[in-house]
């Protein structure tokens, strides 16, 4: 949203030449969030049409009269690509990228043509909308999916192209659309997304733009009556259009609705149902949690932190058995899951099975330095056989981590004042209360 106005000011701004403003306004919009940073590329379409500042050819473009249309991009060029390589860095570092090995060049292209005629089906079409569209196991889009989508793109083109004198704007608005989405269509794969509804925002503005252009054109050659009927179907267009909208919203109402709307549309999504059982664990609904982690793991046995989550699950209903060997599983699966040795050591430790809950706390730290929850259990386990500098020595790398972390201040409080033995520690209940099960 914020990144939006500032998108949008940025762009009337530059249609009005007033490049400072303009300028100013496009480092704002990338700053808040980088997708503008093909705006640029937009620009010079615009240019083109419908300024007419420069024209479709290479030769006019590149006229001396000409150049400084296009030397005054330099400085959003240089912005673009400062953001845009800050963002693809973070988004590597974060590990939400999806690496060569992971999808290829081929399984790219399926991903990206399938987007760039996803959006605008949807985006005229707004129906069966979810908060997730979940890719196929392996990236595998079913063939007839991306050669439909091949075709209407291919086709949608040439209609453009056919119709470019005869009507340039919609050849304008296409090749804003395909400049705006192609970085997000599925060319540098984010997670398990084939598509995100929140993509079309900026990327289907030309839409919006063009209905709107079309519809006043009409309406310039009607008469008043006309006018008057036409205005009228716009306006209930778009209320029809802001019911959708105040419907989709309810979707987003909590995670409990967000992830059964998921369900409801795809009820193959592993996701989904792990997400609804976290949802259901937050409301105090352990067993109606484990049904929804058992959900996922019918669809998808090697779900790591649906093990995990269905072991959390299980422990709040006291089946300590079964919790262990889910965690162990979720180990198993995925060997770097902090949290899933985490939770196995605090279950270890209600078990009296201390050395063993301790070797857990060590092997989260070692995966997660900063898992705070973990090192103050593992100075609990410390302070009770008595190793009070190594108790201490943890609770103060969980207030590096995080200072506010309330057992932690309590514990060192305690340990430092020598006012109680090693029985007064808790054996690892003070932050079971913790997990996450992300």
């Amino acid at each position: 949203m914020l990144s939006g106005v500032f998108y949008l000011a940025c762009l009337l701004f530059y249609l009005r030449r007033e490049l400072k403003a303009s300028l100013a306004c496009f480092v704002l919009a990338l700053s808040a969030k980088a997708s503008g940073a093909a705006l640029p590329a937009v620009f010079l379409i615009l240019d083109v049409y419908p300024l007419r500042r420069l024209s479709a050819g290479a030769r006019g473009r590149l006229a001396p009269e000409r150049r400084p249309v296009l030397l005054e991009k330099i400085p959003f060029l240089f912005f673009a690509a400062v953001f845009g390589a800050a963002a693809f860095a973070g988004q590597r570092a974060s590990g939400a990228l999806i690496s060569l090995g992971r999808a290829g060049l081929a399984e790219r292209f399926r991903q990206a043509l399938v987007g760039l005629a996803f959006y605008p089906v949807k985006t005229f079409i707004p129906i069966h909308l979810s908060p997730l569209y979940e890719m196929p196991q392996g990236f595998r889009i079913p063939s007839i999916e991306v050669w439909a989508a091949g075709a209407f793109v291919l086709i949608l083109s040439a209609v453009f192209w056919s119709l470019r004198k005869k009507w340039p704007a919609a050849l304008a608005a296409w090749a804003c659309y395909l400049i705006l989405i192609l970085p997000l269509s599925g060319l540098f794969p984010l997670g398990r997304e084939l598509a995100a509804d929140r993509y079309s925002y900026l990327s289907c503005l030309p839409w919006a733009v063009l209905v709107g252009a079309a519809t006043l054109a009409v309406s310039n050659r009607l008469g008043r009556a006309g006018q008057k009927i036409l205005f009228a179907g716009a306006a209930a267009f778009v209320c029809g259009l802001g019911i959708l909208t105040w419907r989709q919203s309810e979707v987003w109402r909590s995670s409990k609705t967000l992830w059964g709307r998921v369900v409801a549309l795809n009820p193959n999504s592993d996701v989904a149902y792990d997400g609804l059982g976290l949802a259901l664990a937050a409301e105090g609904k352990p067993a109606q949690a484990a049904a929804q982690y058992e959900a996922a793991l019918a669809i998808n046995p090697g779900y790591a932190k649906a093990h995990n989550n269905l072991g959390d699950a299980l422990a709040a209903q006291g089946q300590t058995a079964r919790a262990v060997a889910e965690y162990q599983d979720a180990i198993r699966l995925d060997p770097g899951l902090a949290q899933a040795h985490y939770n196995l050591g605090l279950t270890l430790a209600g078990e009296g099975r201390r050395a063993a809950a301790a070797a857990e706390y060590e092997r989260a730290i070692a995966l997660a330095p900063d898992f705070a929850p973990a090192r103050v259990n593992l100075g609990n386990l410390r302070a009770r056989q008595g190793k009070f500098r190594a108790a201490e020595a943890q609770y103060e790398r969980a207030l590096a981590a995080d200072p506010g972390f309330a057992p932690a201040l309590e514990n060192l409080f305690y340990l430092r004042r020598k006012t109680a033995g090693p029985s007064h520690f808790p054996m690892g209940g003070t932050s079971a209360g913790l997990k996450t099960g992300f």
